[in-house]
């Protein structure tokens, strides 16, 4: 691809993302990709240009709503690994509960 081709792919591709998703950001999901030292299934959110830049070059796709869920949650869990890690230090005890 051409210089002139992936740039333009890359501003097509952050106009249709800014329509899709206008709050600015969105999830993608990595594809496994030797050459470039990706492995599959790693879920992150991302500006649109950021995230047009990783479609262009394939070694993203968006995340769907259920890998976006799911990496939602195991964001909370490490939040809460790291907030009882800082309460235990102060010799606090923290029990989290589930509603």
């Amino acid at each position: 691809m051409k210089t002139e081709e992936y740039y333009g792919a890359v501003r097509q591709q952050t106009a249709a993302l800014n329509e899709r998703f206008p709050q600015g950001f969105c999830y993608l999901c990595s594809i496994a990709n030797r050459d470039r030292g990706t492995v599959d299934g790693s879920v992150t959110e991302a500006a649109n240009d950021n995230a047009a830049r990783c479609l262009v070059e394939r070694t993203h796709r968006l995340a769907t709503d259920d890998e976006v869920a799911e990496w939602h949650g195991h964001q909370q869990q490490n939040a809460q690994a790291s907030q009882s890690k800082e309460f235990e230090l102060r010799g606090q005890k923290v029990m989290w509960v589930r509603r």
